[in-house]
C-alpha cells in the first residue's frame, strides 16, 4: 500500500480548501487514514513535496514512526518541512532526486517585541526540526545549523553522504548519472501553491452557500469526501448530499444551479489572482530597494528565500552593521601596530562628544569607501 505525500503539506482543517481548487496537498489526516487502512501491512511512503505547514509535518512524521508494519520511503523531491517526513524510516531516493534543507519562516506583525518573540519561535522550531535530521544523519547541530542556514540543495548522492538518505535506487543499473540533477527541479519548489491565511478565512466564509435553505459547504466539507479505504482522494463526483430528504451528488446540484457553479469558478479564479497579484507586489517591493542592496541579496530574495523586502532589508542592515564592526577593529589593529597610539597628544578644547561624533563620521566614510571598492 502506498502513502503519498504530494505537493504541500498542510493542517487537516485547510486542506479541503485545496482540494476543491484543485491544489495537489497532503495533510495529516490523509495519512492517518491510509495507514489505518493498511493495517499494519508493509508500506511505501512517497515523497514529492515543497514542503509546507511544520506542525503538520510533525504530526506525518510521527504517524509513520508509530507505525506497526515496515515502511520504506522513497523519495523524488523533498524540501523544507517535506524533509522532516523524509526521516521517519528506511529511505531510499531516485537518482534523479533531490533534497533541501533550510531554516523555518513564518509571517509576522507587530512591534519589535513581537519581531523578537518571533525570532525565538523560529529558532526553536529549527532545533526542533534538527531532532529529526540528527537523530538521523548523526551530524551535530552546529553542523546542521551551517547547512540549514546556507538552504543547502542536495542531490541524491550528496542527500545519501550526509545521511539524510539510507540508499539511492537503481545502483545496480545506474551508475553516477545523477550529480548534476539539482538545477532543473528548483522551479517545481517555488511553485507549490500555498494559499495564505487571509485567502483561506475569505474562502471558508464565503463558501457557505445556501441551496434552497441547506448549506452546500459549511467550512470544511465533510459531507462529500470519499473516505473509503481504497480512494482516500477528494472524488467530487462520487459522492451524495443530502438535500431536502433525497440525495444528489454535487454535479446534480450545480447542474439545477448554475449560480453556485458561477460562484464557485470565481472563488478559484480570485484565489489564484491574489496568488499572482501577492508575488507580484513582493517583487515590486523589492525592487525598490534594490539600488541600495547588493545584486546577489536581490536574487536570493527574490527567487530563492523568497523573503519580504522588509526581510532583505533587514539583512542588509544586519549585514553592514557587522561590516562596521569589523573595519572599526581592523582600524584599532592599524592603530596599535603603527605605534600611533603612544604618541602623546596636546591637551585640546575640544569636547568628548565631539570626539566621538567625529569618529563615528570616520567609520562611516571609511565604511562606504571600503564597499564601494568592493562592489
Amino acid at each position: 500500500m502506498k502513502v503519498n505525500i504530494k505537493g504541500t503539506i498542510v493542517s487537516n482543517d485547510d486542506k479541503w480548501i485545496y482540494d476543491w481548487l484543485g491544489y495537489e496537498a497532503t495533510s495529516p489526516g490523509d495519512v492517518a487514514a491510509v495507514l489505518e487502512a493498511a493495517g499494519n501491512q508493509d508500506i511505501e511512503v512517497e515523497i514529492n513535496s515543497g514542503g509546507g505547514d511544520v506542525m503538520a509535518a510533525y504530526e506525518i512524521y510521527t504517524a509513520i514512526r508509530a507505525y506497526k508494519g515496515n515502511a520504506i520511503i522513497t523519495v523524488i523531491f523533498a524540501a523544507s518541512a517535506a524533509t522532516i517526513i523524509m526521516e521517519a524510516g528506511k529511505s531510499q531516493i531516485t537518482p534523479v532526486g533531490i533534497v533541501m534543507i533550510h531554516n523555518a519562516s513564518s509571517w509576522a506583525q507587530g512591534d519589535y517585541r513581537d519581531m523578537d518573540k518571533q525570532s525565538s519561535v523560529l529558532k526553536t522550531v529549527d532545533r526542533s526540526i534538527m531532532n529529526a535530521y540528527i537523530e538521523k544523519t548523526g551530524l551535530t547541530e552546529e553542523e546542521l545549523t551551517i547547512l540549514m542556514d546556507e538552504e543547502t540543495w542536495m542531490t541524491a548522492q550528496e542527500a545519501v553522504e550526509k545521511g539524510f538518505i539510507d540508499s539511492v535506487m537503481f545502483q545496480d543499473t545506474v551508475k553516477n548519472q545523477f550529480s548534476n540533477s539539482a538545477s532543473g527541479n528548483i522551479g517545481i519548489f517555488n511553485n507549490t501553491p500555498q494559499l495564505s491565511s487571509e485567502t483561506i478565512e475569505k474562502l471558508r466564509s464565503t463558501l457557505k452557500v445556501q441551496v434552497k435553505g441547506k448549506p452546500l459547504l459549511d467550512n470544511k466539507p465533510d459531507a462529500i469526501l470519499d473516505k473509503s479505504e481504497e480512494q482516500q482522494a477528494f472524488n467530487i463526483n462520487k459522492n451524495n448530499i443530502n438535500q431536502g430528504g433525497t440525495k444528489m451528488t454535487l454535479e446534480e446540484i450545480l447542474n439545477e444551479h448554475p449560480e453556485v457553479q458561477n460562484e464557485i469558478n470565481t472563488l478559484q479564479v480570485t484565489a489564484r489572482q491574489e496568488g499572482v497579484t501577492e508575488e507580484r507586489n513582493r517583487l515590486q517591493a523589492i525592487d525598490n530597494i534594490a539600488g541600495s542592496v547588493p545584486k546577489d541579496l536581490v536574487n536570493k530574495a527574490k527567487y530563492t528565500e523568497t523573503i519580504t523586502a522588509s526581510e532583505l532589508a533587514l539583512q542588509v542592515i544586519t549585514a553592514n552593521a557587522a561590516s562596521g564592526n569589523k573595519y572599526f577593529n581592523d582600524a584599532l589593529k592599524d592603530n596599535q601596530e603603527s605605534g600611533v597610539s603612544g604618541v602623546k597628544s596636546e591637551p585640546s578644547d575640544v569636547k568628548e562628544e565631539d570626539d566621538d561624533e567625529e569618529l563615528i563620521n570616520l567609520m562611516a566614510n571609511t565604511a562606504n569607501s571600503k564597499r564601494k571598492a568592493g562592489k
